[in-house]
């Protein structure tokens, strides 16, 4: 189940975004929160919405996160260019490397 996913340096997200799933609900007890026990409890929401205005980057969050997915399963063949997409509003970042992690946990189900 999927913790929390940040990005920085790609498409619109000059600066690191990060995108939880972690619920503020004290109690734990609401059907849309999962209780994990990892080394120290953390409750989950079962569900999440993006949403925001226009152009606010919720279909670049999208982007990001299949970008990183796709690199992972599949994987990239030796000596093959990886296609870059940095924030191209700072010429500084067309140099920096992009950046993602997936935090998750998995159930021992």
């Amino acid at each position: 189940m999927l913790i929390r996913f940040t990005v920085e340096n790609f498409l619109s997200f000059h600066q690191r975004a990060e995108f939880n799933t972690i619920a503020f609900d004290k109690d734990g007890d609401s059907h849309h929160v999962v209780r994990h026990h990892l080394p120290q409890p953390l409750n989950l929401l079962r569900t999440s919405v993006i949403y925001g205005a226009n152009a606010s980057g919720k279909s670049n969050l999208i982007k990001a996160m299949a970008f990183a997915k796709n690199f992972i399963v599949e994987g990239i063949e030796k000596h093959k260019n990886i296609k870059v997409h940095p924030f191209r509003l700072n010429p500084d970042c067309m140099q920096k490397p992009s950046r993602f992690e997936f935090e998750f946990c998995c159930s021992e189900k």
